[in-house]
């Protein structure tokens, strides 16, 4: 019993001895695919009115390539709103639908791709107004209180 308990102690802490190995692994390879990748999609949609929108976390430039909606393929260069944080193609005559595949994989800004990214951009302003709210509700009050 003793010598499966010192066993699999063993096999353990070899385990845990390769963990920084594989993370150190992963991080150079997220550092190599972020020189190719750029994570700034912040939304892709067909509208009402049958227009194409792509729009960008950040300002971006130098597009090339193109979006593919349902196999049908849409250049930058025939984009008729081309701006550092939106494409446009108006009337495309596809169907607005939330289940429409809309891929990005071959949009290119700066010759990286560009893919879905976590646009945090409102997370500022929330977390002030949160530190605003504690520091008024914390404040020090001068008046004092009784109780008989």
């Amino acid at each position: 019993m003793k010598f499966s308990k010192n066993l699999s102690k063993a096999i353990f802490s070899s385990f845990l001895a390769f963990i920084p190995l594989q993370q150190v692994s992963l991080f150079s390879s997220e550092l190599l695919a972020s020189n190719e990748v750029i994570e700034q999609l912040k939304s892709s949609k067909v509208k009402k009115n049958g227009n194409l929108v792509v729009k960008f976390c950040d300002e971006l430039s130098d597009f090339s390539g193109y979006v593919e909606v349902g196999g049908k393929k849409f250049a930058v260069d025939t984009a008729d709103t081309v701006k550092p944080k939106k494409l446009v193609w108006k009337d495309t005559n596809l169907p607005k639908s939330k289940s429409i595949d809309i891929s990005t994989s071959n949009l290119l800004s700066d010759g990286k791709v560009v893919l879905d990214g976590d646009c945090n951009s409102n997370i500022l302003p929330i977390l002030l107004l949160g530190a605003g709210i504690i520091a008024a509700g914390s404040g020090s009050g001068s008046g004092s209180s009784s109780s008989n």
